[in-house]
């Protein structure tokens, strides 16, 4: 009888089996060829990686130039609402080069009469509202409501500090 495995249908009558070296050969061959497709496999898998890492890093790339392209388009629309928003103000009725024309010659004006303008405020003294008026004797509404503010701070402040030494 000759030798016939369970993979292998059995020989047709009148066709002669395989030998046992002939199936050894066979086993070997198949063997060789499963050590070649396993080594191709290995560097198929290699390929593979190497393709996803470049396929992710142009990703990342092409992630970073669109939002940076995103970015570039937020700043247009918002210089564009900007003009348009600029371009709906009503002139200026103080400022701009015009203003500060005028207000260069009111001051050559007030110059040309030998008037300073510190002068003017020294001698009407301080403003209201700070301790120097306070001081001077004034009791206005604002001076008496810097005084009050004054106090209630200086109040807050010490028992804070007391508070915080008996922690």
């Amino acid at each position: 009888m000759a030798y016939a495995y369970k993979g292998r249908p059995a020989a047709v009558e009148g066709s002669p089996l395989l030998s046992v070296e002939q199936e050894r050969k066979r086993n070997a061959e198949l063997h060789l060829e499963l050590k070649a497709v396993t080594a191709e496999n290995k560097e198929i898998d290699q390929r593979i990686r190497l393709m996803r890492d470049e396929l992710a890093t142009a990703y990342r790339k092409l992630r970073k130039q669109v939002r940076d392209l995103e970015a570039v388009r937020a700043e247009e629309r918002l210089i564009a609402e900007a003009k348009t928003f600029k371009s709906k103000l009503p002139p200026p009725r103080f400022g701009g080069p015009e203003g500060l024309k005028a207000a260069t010659e009111e001051l050559m004006a007030h110059e040309a009469r030998n008037l300073k303008l510190s002068k003017e405020i020294i001698a009407n003294g301080p403003i209201h509202g700070t301790w120097r008026r306070y001081e001077a004797g004034c009791r206005c509404k604002a001076c008496r409501g810097w005084r009050a503010l004054k106090s209630t701070r200086y109040r807050a402040n010490l028992d804070r500090r007391e508070q915080q030494a008996a922690a």
